[in-house]
């Protein structure tokens, strides 16, 4: 049943005008339900399963419309960066930064948190924007995946690591590792990232410590 309630509170329709001008249910960014039951959203209707609705999900961030609006975490600690291994596509496999996609309403520094917490079991604070960058994949002419993300430097302030949500793994990564061949599974952007995340780290606690 919590599983249950944590895929209901990803599933927040809002509406849109459709092309006749009237109401249609969307989910997410521009994906409009199809009306096989009445107009009942996932959530709403009884007799349709988790499993489908995970599909619906999925489709919703397969061939989008727009660009779907996500974050990203580099979290530095004592010198090394928190990743974790994607259990789900894009980069399903890879290690990464902990993030996803910002929820209806949200914003962007509570998305952050949020994420972090669920995939990671950590409570973190936002520092500062590290970077935002488009990340598209493509499928010969169409697009696949199309996420604008916004990355930040993040602190740890508590919580308990421990893999969670779409987070197959999770651990603590020394900067010779994503520099070099190691065996991590790591995407170029993914890497560009993380450096400057730990360059800016070293940065400020630089300046603290220099009263600056």
């Amino acid at each position: 049943m919590a599983s249950a309630l944590r895929v209901a509170a990803k599933i927040r329709p809002y509406f849109i005008l459709a092309l006749d001008g009237g109401p249609a249910t969307a989910f997410g960014l521009g994906f409009v339900w199809p009306n096989f039951a009445g107009n009942a959203t996932p959530e709403e209707s009884d007799d349709r399963p988790w499993d489908e609705i995970d599909i619906w999900r999925k489709m919703q961030r397969e061939f989008p419309s727009a660009p779907l609006l996500g974050v990203g975490a580099v979290i530095v600690e004592a010198g090394r960066v928190l990743l974790v291994k994607r259990g789900t596509e894009p980069l399903k496999g890879h290690w990464s930064m902990p993030g996803g996609l910002i929820e209806l309403g949200e914003g962007l520094l509570n998305a952050v948190v949020r994420e972090v917490s669920e995939e990671t079991g950590l409570v973190v604070e936002p520092v500062e924007l590290i970077e935002l960058l488009d990340r598209i994949h493509r499928d010969g002419d169409r697009v696949r995946y199309h996420y604008v993300i916004a990355d930040y430097l993040c602190r740890v302030k508590g919580g308990k690591l421990l893999a969670a949500s779409d987070a197959d793994a999770v651990r603590w990564v020394e900067r010779a590792e994503w520099n070099s061949h190691s065996a991590l599974q790591l995407d170029p952007i993914t890497v560009r990232v993380i450096e400057l995340g730990w360059q800016r780290a070293q940065n400020l606690r630089k300046e603290i410590r220099e009263g600056r």
